[in-house]
């Protein structure tokens, strides 16, 4: 899934013709970022839903569901529950914030093409990584 997100990311950095507008607002010259590249009829947030989806099916929740069936209780197994899914919550709030980190701190716009690069290279690069160590541990 890295390796995808990765991919298009960079897919749509060549393809939708980013660049950077300076202009003025109140006196104020600053430059923004961004896209012509518009869908009137079609907006993309299913594919959203399909990186959660995909995250679901990546195995937290079969191993919260096995950890349950283990619980001394049912009161133990909803706790457990309800604090797994808010430290799943609080971790991917982390892991998004750290993410956007650069295009917040990110002041002069016309930068934000290297980021980009640069997160869509770093995306397909942890990917193949992770794969490659998952299939070294899985073939021995």
């Amino acid at each position: 899934m890295l390796i995808v997100l990765g991919a298009n990311l960079l897919r749509r950095l060549a393809t939708d013709k980013l660049h950077a507008h300076e202009h003025a607002h109140d006196g104020a010259t600053h430059t923004h970022f961004h896209s012509h590249e518009h869908t009137l009829s079609h907006t993309h947030h299913h594919l959203s839903f399909a990186t959660g989806l995909l995250h679901g099916l990546a195995g937290s929740a079969a191993l919260s569901l096995l950890t349950l069936a283990t619980a001394p209780s049912l009161w133990h197994g909803l706790l457990f529950i309800a604090l797994f899914g808010l430290g799943s919550i609080l971790g991917m709030f982390m892991a998004s914030a750290a993410i956007s980190a650069p295009f917040a701190l990110l002041h002069n716009q016309r930068h934000a093409p290297v980021v980009i690069a640069l997160a869509g290279t770093l995306s397909i690069g942890s990917g193949i990584v992770l794969a490659t160590t998952t299939m070294k541990s899985i073939l021995g």
